[in-house]
């Protein structure tokens, strides 16, 4: 059995029966070359464990239903030597509450011994069902590295969802109907056909999805509901025709903000933005380089040297960090493509940033990969005062 087969069955065994009496809630494979060809494995994601010196990057990474507890696990196939793995799954430890090693049949005595006594998990592939040898307690990892995991698993499930739609109006418009819906007692689907008539036909999922990312809703089984977060917006926000006419005021004319239409809407979208970390990032990257405007290049570099493990995530297609990531979690810059970079990054976050009043509308960079150009795809803070950034 060959190193993805283990971790095909043991993704399968974990999302099926959890780990520790508890079901998994995010699992994720290395984006490593000798993995990202299998799809079943997806989503993939590069996680960097930065250690002493050097960066490592578990096969797969996951965090249970709980909300806190991160665990990584270290694949060997048939081939692969288990009591390296041990060894490898040990240093994991420093960023994640619970390590373990997966093989593909029950390993001989020296392998559990150590594993025992290192605090390794086993698990197990035989007969492709999976089986769980020995989880030991989960224990407090060290702050710094786990930090940086923990910013890594925000950072990509906010990428996961995306705003998929190109007016934020649309995603504020849900929480005014959850509103409007709940005073009067009936659907909040009714009151969007009837008062918010811009929302395109077949749309009402993104827009949810767009709503549930920034906060303002929140799911009851198949019901949507007002977060806290959105019960205030809600109230701050104009009614949903007023919504539907800054809409096409602003779809009218090219170069028009939200922000610039109805400032108060802006400056809710505003608000709402800056619970976001990659939407920090990126300000507090353009208030250091300063001035403005600058390209994707030189914002990333900015970015990288105030939050690595979040910029990585933020900025590059998971699939391509194992080639463009030195052993010390460097960039290659001479490795680097157009086609390298997050279509997220360039098009949906930056046109939410631009309606919000937060940086200047330069035009958003190509969506599609051969024909977007890093060197001119420009971003430049809003000169909007004050302004406070995290150090």
């Amino acid at each position: 059995m060959h190193e993805p087969d283990v971790i095909r069955v043991i993704k399968r065994y974990l999302t099926q029966h959890g780990l520790a009496g508890h079901s998994v809630a995010e699992l994720y494979t290395d984006a490593h070359p000798t993995l990202v060809g299998y799809r079943d494995l997806k989503p993939f994601q590069r996680f960097t464990l930065p250690l002493d010196g050097m960066h490592v990057y578990p096969d797969l990474v996951g965090r249970l239903d709980d909300g806190e507890t991160m665990f990584a696990i270290e694949a060997k196939g048939s081939n692969g030597n288990a009591l390296q793995g041990v060894m490898q799954a040990a240093s994991y430890r420093a960023g994640f509450h619970r390590s373990l090693l997966a093989l593909p049949n029950e390993p001989h005595g020296e392998v559990r011994s150590l594993a025992h006594q290192l605090h390794v998990g086993l698990l197990v592939a035989q007969g492709n069902t999976g089986l769980i040898l020995d989880v030991p307690a989960a224990h407090l990892p060290r702050y710094e590295p786990a930090m940086a995991i923990r910013r890594q698993f925000t950072a990509t499930a906010l990428l996961s969802i995306g705003f998929s739609l190109n007016m934020p109006t649309h995603y504020l418009s849900i929480p005014v109907a959850v509103r409007d819906a709940v005073a009067a007692d009936d659907d909040f689907k009714q009151r969007l056909e009837t008062d918010y008539t811009v929302l395109p036909r077949g749309q009402l999922k993104a827009a949810i999805r767009g709503a549930l990312k920034l906060g303002v809703v929140i799911r009851r089984g198949d019901d949507i509901g007002l977060s806290v977060v959105g019960e205030a917006a809600a109230r701050l926000l104009p009614a949903l025709p007023s919504l539907a006419e800054i809409h096409r005021a602003v779809t009218a004319q090219r170069t028009a903000t939200i922000d610039q239409v109805h400032p108060l809407t802006g400056a809710v979208l505003r608000w709402l933005l800056s619970s976001d970390p990659i939407v920090m990032l990126i300000l507090s990257a353009l208030n250091d380089l300063g001035g403005g405007p600058h390209s994707m290049l030189t914002l990333a570099r900015a970015m990288l040297a105030r939050d690595r493990a979040v910029a990585v995530v933020a900025l590059f297609l998971p699939e391509v960090l194992a080639d463009i990531l030195d052993g010390q979690g460097q960039v290659r810059w001479n490795r680097v493509t157009p086609a390298h970079f997050r279509g997220t990054l360039r098009y949906q976050y930056k046109s939410l940033m631009r309606q919000a009043g937060l940086i200047v509308p330069h035009p958003l960079g190509q969506s599609q990969p051969a024909h977007y150009d890093p060197q001119h795809d420009l971003w430049e803070l809003f000169a909007r005062s004050p302004f406070v950034y995290p150090d």
